[in-house]
């Protein structure tokens, strides 16, 4: 492409001398200089290159390309004497030559403007990298410092705004910023900060000095003085004297300090100086050994009724059972029982003596004493062990001794004949925990149930005394087959004769009596708590967050399905299912009619 540029412009070069000269040979006596001799000389070969080119086509082309390359240097190397190159002209500021095309220079901004310096083209755009606010080019400002994050800094630059924390009234965060910036202080301990009000600064507490005043604002805790234990006239917080006047004679009713010995001359609990009383009644064998007053065979409050005692809650004065254990004397073995009575229960489908009871009367109370060397079944055909008995889930274990108080024992009426003067009651507690028939050879025949034999003897004889016991009815206890909830029960027995009695499934579900009349549904008013008593018995008290401490009870009423299973009502109060005479843990809920 150069070779053909040089072909052209050497043609026009030509064509322009003979122009000049007026054509032909009539210029031909003047004499040109060197330098236009030798372009002349150029163009002329040049011309007859040219021809070649279009006689000769492609490979004149190449051929005479060689010869006019050769011409040219040799004529050149003549004129000259050495190489001669383009003067590089660029008056349109493109950057190339505007004779030879050639590229000239690159773009350049010396001048820091963004644009070229020769041809003017914009080369670059602002930019601050830098983050100075300015181009880092051309250095002009681009933008002003701003602090959109609200941090007292410049977004960009980081350069402190000169904003100060502006704390607001009545808070302790920055109006500008939000940050906190101090803390509540309390300088006039009023319980509340100086600054924003809050309150609970310092307990409101009256501590050790025990002055009645808050240690921390030393103002009134709101509390008088109080002399509660003892009672000896000195306030108990703060020691300040003068708590009621002590009357210094023979005895203080405030403090109770006696200025002489209390006399009871006439037997009737109280001082005869004073009028303090000075004892309770003591009964043993129905009378008052004091006063001689008999003791009430039973009390009544509303449906309520207190008669017979029986042990239920389960000593825990360490002192006294120690009493109680050491009057007890040698703990009993299999082999001897010493003065203890073995309860005769069942292992392994055998009766063991491992379990022992005693009765002791000290203070004017009475106690009963239970010790056991192994675990009660709650199946009398099982082996002795922790698995097989509910006593240690209810926290009794071998070889302790445990104590229980007697105490009146409680009943509800569930029916009243006024006009014979009797009433139906029965026991508000899981008295005791007995199996509803021992060896099972009767299975569940009530009429020969041991669960009968041990209400109508043990039971009736441990509750109540003589007196006590000329007040229970005679009851005729119906047995019938409507009374098991059917129409028809093939292991329904006679009626029997009995002073105690356990009720049957008929009438937990007569609503006279309070109760719902759906055996399948629970119901609060069968439910019912076991004693501890029962529990060291073996009773099951269910400890889950649903009916806590209650148990299962036995009913009389057979089941009509199978021989050897009885109704119960379980611990939600239902009673639509039986279980097997031989369980230990079932509960007793003893029922009488009793004389009013």
């Amino acid at each position: 492409m150069k070779k053909l540029l040089a072909l052209v412009m050497a043609i026009l070069m030509v064509l322009c001398t003979f122009a000049s000269c007026g054509g032909g040979s009539a210029s031909g006596n003047t004499e040109l200089p060197d330098d236009e001799k030798q372009q002349t000389e150029d163009s002329g070969q040049s011309g007859n290159i040219e021809n070649d080119k279009t006689e000769n086509g492609g490979q004149n082309n190449q051929d005479n390309n060689g010869q006019n390359t050769g011409n040219n240097t040799g004529s050149n190397n003549g004129g000259n004497g050495g190489t001669s190159a383009c003067a590089h002209v660029d008056d349109d500021k493109n950057h190339s030559c505007d004779k030879c095309n050639d590229k000239t220079t690159d773009c350049a901004d010396a001048s820091k403007d963004h644009e070229c310096d020769i041809c003017g083209n914009k080369l670059t755009d602002c930019a601050d990298n830098d983050k100075n606010h300015a181009c880092d080019i051309c250095t002009i400002k681009l933008s002003d410092c701003a602090d959109n994050n609200k941090d007292h800094n410049c977004d960009l630059c980081g350069a402190d705004n000169g904003v100060a924390h502006i704390e607001g009234e009545g808070k302790h965060s920055c109006d500008y910023c939000g940050i906190v910036i101090s803390i509540c202080i309390d300088n006039d301990t009023d319980h509340k900060c100086d600054q924003c009000g809050a309150t609970g600064m310092g307990a409101h507490a009256d501590g050790d000095d025990n002055d009645h005043l808050c240690d921390y604002c030393e103002q009134s805790v709101g509390e008088d003085c109080y002399d509660i234990e003892p009672k000896d006239h000195i306030c108990d917080e703060c020691g300040a004297p003068g708590m009621s006047t002590h009357i210094d004679n023979h005895f203080c009713e405030y403090c109770c300090q006696i200025g002489s010995e209390c006399a009871d001359n006439d037997f009737d609990h109280n001082c005869d100086d004073c009028g303090g009383m000075i004892s309770t009644h003591n009964y043993q064998d129905s009378y008052c050994t004091i006063c001689g007053e008999e003791e009430p065979l039973y009390t009544r409050e509303e449906n309520k009724i207190t008669f017979g005692s029986y042990p239920q809650t389960k000593v825990t004065d360490s002192s006294l059972t120690s009493t109680l254990t050491s009057m007890a004397g040698t703990l009993p073995t299999s082999s001897n029982s010493q003065a203890w009575t073995s309860y005769g229960y069942y292992i392994n489908g055998k009766v063991s003596n491992f379990m022992w009871y005693i009765d002791i009367t000290t203070g004017g109370e009475k106690y009963r004493g239970v010790y056991f060397r192994s675990y009660r079944p709650s199946s009398p055909g099982d082996t002795s062990s922790k698995s097989n008995s509910y006593q240690d889930d209810n926290g009794y274990t071998i070889f302790t001794v445990y104590w229980f108080k007697y105490e009146p024992i409680s009943w509800t009426i569930l029916s009243e004949d006024a006009a014979n003067g009797t009433a139906l009651i029965l026991c508000d507690m899981i008295i005791d925990a007995q199996q509803y028939d021992y060896d099972g050879s009767y299975s569940n025949n009530y009429a020969e149930s041991t669960i009968r034999k041990w209400l109508n003897e043990s039971f009736y004889n441990t509750a109540f005394n003589e007196l006590q016991k000329q007040m229970i009815v005679t009851t005729t206890v119906d047995n019938s087959a409507e009374s098991t909830g059917h129409s028809s029960n093939k292991y329904a027995c006679e009626n029997t004769e009995d002073k105690i009695f356990l009720i049957s499934r008929q009438d937990v579900i007569n609503s006279n009596y309070g109760f719902s009349s759906k055996a399948s549904l629970s119901d609060d008013t069968r439910q019912k708590k076991t004693t501890d008593y029962a529990k060291a018995q073996g009773a099951h008290t269910h400890s889950g967050r649903s009916y806590v401490g209650n148990g299962n009870w036995w009913l009389r009423a057979p089941d009509n399905y199978y021989s050897d299973t009885v109704y119960r009502v379980d611990i939600s109060g239902t009673a639509n299912g039986g279980v097997g005479v031989g369980i230990t843990s079932s509960g007793v809920v003893p029922a009488l009619q009793i004389r009013l």
